[in-house]
């Protein structure tokens, strides 16, 4: 038998990956540049992104800057933020926690 079919049949595995992707999603995000709380935003889809679990974009209310959100290998995190600050420009890097809370960037 197929892994796959071990873990139950196609609908029970996609309620599975809907129920894990929503326990990573944030509360809210903060905004790096002005600190206020962005409560609508879009995961991202990062299947193709080894070392990414789980990405999310929005739009700041009060100062209109991106906010972005990652979740996974701080290393492949890095690797993405340099690849997208080169892209799209500048940013304020932090570190929160599922909350909204600010949380200490890891240690390299």
């Amino acid at each position: 038998m197929g892994q796959a079919k071990l873990r139950g049949n196609r609908d029970q595995r996609v309620a599975l990956v809907k129920e894990r992707a929503e326990a990573m999603r944030p509360e809210n995000l903060v905004c790096g540049s002005c600190q206020a709380e962005v409560h609508e935003f879009q995961s991202m889809d990062v299947r193709q992104i080894d070392g990414m679990e789980a990405a999310y974009a929005g739009i700041c209310p009060q100062c209109k800057d991106a906010v972005w959100a990652f979740r996974g290998d701080p290393d492949v995190i890095a690797s993405f933020v340099e690849t997208l600050s080169e892209k799209v420009g500048g940013g304020t890097l932090g570190a929160q926690t599922k909350g909204g809370m600010p949380a200490a960037l890891p240690d390299k």
